[in-house]
Order: C-alpha cells, then structure tokens, then sequence
C-alpha cells in the first residue's frame, strides 16, 4: 500500500496541474496467475512470516533472482507496446517490478520515453541497481548509498519519498479531534503496524491497555487485517481504548494524536514526519524496514525498544513527557521541510534542455 500511496500522491499533484495521468499495476502485465501468486505470497510471507521475508531480502540484496528477471523480461514487451499504444511522455515507477520492466523495454524493444524512479524507502532496494532511469528521486541523506550501489551521481534526485500534498499543510489538532470525537485535553497515542496490520499490535494493546493512566488515550489500527481486527473487538477494553479497522484518514489520525508508534515503513513514517509526530519504531518486519529504522535513529527522528514492554515504555514516556520529543521535532523539520511531490513535479517538467 506504500507503493499505491506514492504513487496516488504524484499522481494527484500532477493532475491537480493539469498533466493527464493513468496509474496502473506492473503486475497488469503478467500472466494473471503468476501475479496472483506474487502478489498473494508476498502479504502472507509478509504477514505470517517475518524472518522469511527477512531472510529473502537480505539474499536478493546480494543477488537478484534470476526468476524475477525472467518473469520482467516477458511482462516488458507487453508493457512496451502498452505504452506505444497509448502515446505516453513519461512514465513514473514507485516500485522496482516496472523499473526494471522499463529497462527491460528500453533495452530491448527501444522505446525511447523519459522513465524516473522514485525510492519508497530510505535505502537502495535489492535490483534498482539493475535499473536504467532518467533520474532516480531518493531520500535525502541517501545519495551515497545509491551511489555506492552503482547508481550515477547525476541522475540523483534528493527530494524525498513523495506523500499526498495535503501533508505539507498545517497541522490541525483540534480540528481532528473534533472530527474524530476526541478529547481536546487527552493524551493520544496512535498505533498501527502499516496497511497489513502486521507485528504484534495485539500484544501491544494488551500492554497498553494496563498502563495507560489519567488522560491518556490509544487507537489501534488494524489495517486490512480482519482476524486482528476481530480478536480486538472481542476483547474487553477499556474505554480508553479505540480499535479502527483499515482507514483512509490517516492524516487526520496523525493530526489528532501526540505519539505514533508504527512500524519504520517508508510512506508511513515519512508522513508522519511531515506532520511533525514523534515516532517510536517497531521494528516489527525484517528487510528494507530494518534499513529504514537504522536510517531514522542516525538521524534522530525516532527511538525504538527490543520488546512490547519496552515499546510501549517509550511510547508511554514520549506521550506523559512531550519535553522529550523536542529534539526528534528539530531532525525531522530540518530534513522534512520541502514537499516532494512539487520538486518532482518541477524537475520532470522543466523545459527540455534545462
């Protein structure tokens, strides 16, 4: 849902000015049952299997499957005259899959269109390396890394992970709250484990919800994960104690609350971020995840914990100190300050030769 949501967010920006856009799914061009799978067998590894995932990405960190490349290289050609097809200028990837499709194109069927990649993540993913693009839109602080990794210098484009462009705007707490029936004086804790509900947000409720004291209050995401979401709602809690399924207001969620704990996931942290919303890491998935989260602590924009107990210390101590969260507030608004979205946007559409 990462993915999606960068990609809804460019995609919003540039119609809002007047470029016509289509966004569509890589996986459109491959055989429909290989897709199914891939994309099936990634939300159940990612879910139900962690350190697989984990292990998976680490291997494709030093080499890349040569199934994957196998399965680009015939979906490329029919992505090839898709595009031919329906007379394109350009075409943006938020995702490695069709990055390395349009290589494949360029390469081997000669399309000749302008093809950007922008990282949803604050590291360089197994195989963009393997990549061929105009210019690659990465995180700030990241540029090394790509380099390191193969990556040309000059196509380096340091804007950040593009969020929808609402998220620039300024924070409305109590708006919020009273959109979303929340006491303006509570303490708000915010938890979520990304779009899959994934990690141990269960365990983290259950600690929680003896903890938390006077006037403050948690809601609980769950995300599409509907067995998460059931065994909550069949528990006894507090009143205290809100649980939300999959939800389209994250934003408003974010502007209401005081304290996030979340998984280090590129979009969502990277949102919460621009909001200015001190963040505890739950480190819950390994992989690019792990990456990100070591990113963040360099930089000072988070802190974490090795265990639920100790997660939700933190996440208690951050919310009945908010003095705390000053310095996390600093970090993040030195280096989240510009919008992402308006820089690619500025960059793609200069005048040809600039």
């Amino acid at each position: 849902e990462g993915h999606n949501s960068a990609g809804r967010a460019l995609s919003d920006y540039f119609t809002r000015r007047g470029v016509e856009c289509e966004m569509l799914n890589a996986l459109k061009f491959y055989p429909r049952a290989l897709a199914a799978l891939i994309s099936k067998g990634h939300v159940f590894i990612y879910r139900k299997l962690p350190l697989l995932f984990g292990a998976g990405y680490r291997m494709e960190e030093k080499h890349t499957s040569k199934l994957m490349i196998k399965g680009i290289e015939e979906a490329a050609e029919a992505l090839c005259r898709y595009i031919e097809a329906g007379g394109y200028d350009a075409v943006l990837c938020v995702h490695p899959f069709p990055a390395l499709m349009m290589t494949r194109a360029r390469r081997s069927f000669g399309l000749k269109i302008p093809q950007y990649f922008f990282a949803t993540d604050y590291t360089c993913s197994p195989s963009v390396n393997e990549t061929d693009m105009d210019a690659y839109f990465i995180p700030r602080g990241t540029k090394a890394e790509f380099v390191a990794c193969g990556l040309p210098a000059e196509r380096m484009v340091e804007s950040g992970i593009p969020v929808q462009e609402a998220f620039y705007a300024p924070r409305d707490r109590e708006g919020a709250r009273r959109a979303l029936n929340i006491d303006p004086d509570c303490r708000l804790l915010l938890l979520m484990c990304g779009s899959m509900g994934c990690g141990p947000i269960e365990e983290l409720v259950d600690t929680l919800a003896g903890q938390l004291g006077g006037n403050a209050r948690l809601i609980a995401v769950c995300g599409s994960n509907k067995r998460l979401y059931a065994a909550l709602q069949e528990k006894n809690l507090p009143d205290h104690i809100r649980i939300l399924g999959y939800t389209n207001d994250m934003r408003r969620l974010m502007d209401a609350s005081d304290v996030f704990l979340s998984k280090p996931g590129g979009l969502s942290s990277t949102e919460a971020m621009v909001r200015r919303l001190p963040m505890v890491a739950i480190d819950a998935v390994p992989g690019c995840e792990t990456r990100n989260l070591e990113f963040f602590l360099s930089h000072g924009y988070v802190t974490t914990a090795d265990t639920v107990e100790g997660l939700a210390e933190r996440a208690l101590d951050l919310l009945n100190h908010p003095d705390k969260t000053e310095g996390m507030r600093r970090a993040v608004e030195r280096d989240f300050s510009t919008c992402a979205v308006e820089e690619a946007y500025q960059y793609i559409m200069r005048p040809t030769g600039a």
